[in-house]
């Protein structure tokens, strides 16, 4: 297998509203606490290539996903395969997408900003393509409990994995490493409302690249997980640490136990028929005044069905590095659909990490029984299980229309 590396900064010249809350719009930051980047990672073996790029940006689209592969015309060989990822953190460029729901959370649209990520993100794939020589392979996979600081919203289940591989020159040189966690990158948003920050994901990168020159971050299932918050209010950087530092180690303590693999490469795209726009934001018999609400609901579903799903088939997508996966969704995949991405994913005979944030983005995406527990009446997730079911824009029953492409790229990857 090669593999080539790369890395490029995002962040736009001039006034640029961050991304990732519907308050305080626009939110134009006043301060850069860290940089952010879009990193990537150009694979290939015989005919096959695909290159995979990590940004620290809230989430993908797939109009700005397009532009990005038009700009790759010419520049990667036909039949290349390229994936964008967000690490979806809340600190970083919006202003790119310009349906009216979008611009709470994105800020206004500018047809410069998003013409400057797009342009980006194909640099820094080709950029990586043309880096790519001969390498080993190495996969671990380390379990981080604690982190979370609180239990599973409404009593869902919990798993926090940090899986990463690695890639060595034939001369055992680090070349890059790829790494992979999940939970929603919050720190910085809560506690510098307008700093620009890539938040824990690019702290984890930074220390990986401390011995490796490129690490692509790939966040996983965080639909509905909260990253460990601190009962005390502590300076942020600090708070970054504590929850970057065990993540990092945790995964740099697995080199030495290592074992280099065959550099098997596959690739495959299946899609999600998604049906019509229609939120069903509350749990059967949640309350006496639910019927009530339900006109303002259909007036929801109606307003974000004008334009924001184009098309409405979503993409899923798996990589195949040696004997370990990838499945990368478009949305706020919840964490019960995560752990179910690990058990297809064996079923054939892989060990799988699921990524969201990619391609494009289709709400929040829970499987049906997690979407009918209803919300606690006090804590932090007070009421989540409506916002979640609200952004679950095609209803309950879209985690198995997902679910089922997810298996069919598995299926697919799994018999090369």
């Amino acid at each position: 297998m090669k593999a080539g590396f790369a890395k490029i900064p995002i962040l736009p010249e001039g006034p640029t509203s961050l991304a990732g809350y519907a308050e305080r719009m626009p939110r134009h930051y006043t301060q850069v606490l860290d940089p952010v980047y879009a990193r990537a990672a150009a694979f290939s073996e015989d005919q096959h290539g695909v290159v995979v790029i990590s940004a620290d940006f809230l989430t993908p689209q797939e109009r700005l996903t397009q532009a990005m592969r038009l700009h790759l015309v010419g520049r990667l060989p036909a039949g290349v395969d390229v994936v964008l990822h967000a690490t979806h953190t809340h600190s970083a460029p919006g202003n790119f997408w310009s349906h009216p729901i979008a611009k709470k959370f994105a800020g206004p649209f500018k047809q410069e900003t998003f013409d400057f990520l797009a342009r980006r993100f194909a640099d820094v794939a080709e950029w990586a393509w043309k880096n790519r020589d001969h390498v080993r392979v190495g996969f671990a996979q380390e379990q981080l409990p604690g982190l979370q600081g609180e239990p599973p919203p409404r009593g869902r289940p919990d798993r926090r994995d940090a899986d990463e591989r690695r890639f060595f020159s034939p001369d055992g040189r680090p070349v890059g490493a790829m790494v992979q966690y999940a939970g929603h990158p919050v720190i910085v948003s809560e506690n510098e409302f307008f700093a620009v920050s890539a938040d824990y994901p690019g702290r984890v990168a930074e220390a990986i690249e401390k011995e490796f020159p490129t690490c692509l971050f790939l966040n996983g299932a965080v639909g509905g997980l909260s990253i460990w918050f601190p009962k005390e209010r502590i300076p942020v950087s600090d708070h970054l640490k504590k929850v970057a530092t065990p993540i990092a180690e945790g995964l740099a303590k697995q080199l030495t136990a290592m074992k280099p693999e065959r550099g098997k490469l596959a690739f495959s795209r299946r899609h999600a028929e998604l049906p019509d726009v229609g939120a069903q934001p509350f749990p059967p018999d949640y309350a006496w005044w639910t019927p009530a609400a339900m006109p303002a609901v259909s007036v929801w579903n109606h307003f974000v069905g004008k334009g924001f799903f184009k098309p409405r088939r979503s993409p899923v997508s798996a990589v195949r590095l040696g004997e370990a996966a990838f499945v990368f969704h478009p949305s706020d995949f919840g964490v019960g659909g995560g752990l179910r991405t690990r058990e297809n994913a064996r079923a054939v005979g892989l060990n799988g990490s699921p990524v969201g944030h990619t391609d494009d983005y289709a709400g929040y995406i829970h499987p049906e029984e997690e979407m009918l527990i209803p919300p606690k009446a006090e804590g932090e997730y007070r009421y989540m299980t409506i916002y979640e079911n609200l952004m679950g824009f095609h209803g309950r029953g879209a985690y198995a229309l997902f679910e089922k492409a997810e298996k069919e790229a598995l299926a697919d990857i799994a018999s090369v």
